[in-house]
């Protein structure tokens, strides 16, 4: 599908709406990103992002942490962003990240809005309308909503420390309660309270069933019977042992296809990278000549190939 020009009239359009009543969706990813610890080593596991989305003329503001910034995030991040509110706006406005939009060639003086990022606008019958470069009062709203990120959510962690993206979201979700239920604005009212009374009634309301982002890859399966995936493991079954397989993804779960025969079906793994999704049903029992384990020695070789320090780590190994 052909993405749509994010220039012209639907542009300007966009930039004339203000805070219109239930209108607008301001959507941007916060500069500043929140690390992750490995509570086994210590160390910064990886560091999450935070998308930001408000509603301008209410003020209700929406905040959750992603592993990156990439495009299924940027999708996910959306579709939670729309089941808090329980309603679609008429447009979103995002910044020019490269989720949302590109120059069609190197010169262009104009940006195409990105094809999955327009397909997911078409299943909820928005429109996308970019905001300008150069000029910052188109996003104000949603810096605003930043700084409120930066203030009333990040600056009362203080030094917390976060051991996974759930224990981050949580502890954002009870800060991002009292911003939209508690605080009062200078009417008297919430955001909360200003939003349900006078935007949510002349919002559309969602679909039955939320937009599933769908992507499909050829992998091999390893012969330790699992396929290796955005640097995650997912078992299947061990009969597939060198063989080439379709795998499904959607932002929560990997499916994975032997022709058209459904053979493994685990939860989609994100945050840390190197973890097993392993169902013991898929693996060979001792009987099974030609699939058991790795030897001692033949997992020795495999470690040298990383380097002698791995070498010298898998010696030491109680079973191997």
């Amino acid at each position: 599908m052909e993405a749509e020009p994010a220039t012209g009239n639907n542009r300007n359009q966009g930039t004339c709406l203000g805070t219109k009543l239930g209108a607008l969706h301001y959507v941007d990813w916060a500069g500043d990103k929140v690390p992750v610890v490995d509570q086994a080593s210590g160390d910064t596991a990886f560091k999450a992002s935070l998308f930001v989305e408000v509603n301008p003329y209410s003020g209700l503001m929406y905040v959750t942490a992603a592993a990156n910034e990439k495009m299924p995030a940027w999708i996910e991040c959306h579709i939670k962003a729309l089941n808090y509110l329980g309603k679609i706006p008429a447009v979103i406005v995002p910044d020019n990240a490269p989720t949302a939009t590109y120059r069609p060639k190197k010169k262009s003086t104009y940006r195409m809005v990105t094809d999955r990022y327009a397909a997911f606008a078409d299943y909820y019958g928005v429109t996308i309308v970019p905001t300008r470069p150069g000029r910052p009062r188109d996003k104000a709203a949603v810096e605003r909503a930043v700084k409120i990120v930066y203030t009333k959510i990040l600056g009362y962690f203080g030094d917390e420390v976060f051991y996974s993206l759930n224990g981050l979201n949580e502890a954002i979700a009870y800060r991002l309660a009292d911003i939209n239920d508690t605080m009062t604005r200078a009417d008297g009212t919430t955001r909360r309270l200003r939003f349900e009374q006078e935007e949510a009634p002349v919002m559309r309301d969602l679909p039955p069933a939320p937009f599933t982002e769908v992507s499909y890859k050829r992998l091999k399966v390893d012969r330790n019977w699992h396929i290796t995936c955005d640097y995650q493991y997912y078992s299947v079954p061990f009969q597939l042992v060198g063989e080439s397989v379709t795998v499904r993804l959607t932002p929560k779960l990997v499916s994975v296809f032997k022709g058209d025969q459904l053979v493994a079906e685990h939860t989609r793994l994100h945050g840390f990278k190197y973890r097993y999704s392993t169902d013991p049903n898929h693996g060979p029992s001792g009987d099974d000549e030609g699939h058991k384990a790795l030897t001692r020695d033949e997992l020795l070789a495999w470690a040298s190939s990383f380097g002698p320090a791995t070498n010298t780590v898998a010696k030491f190994w109680k079973t191997v």
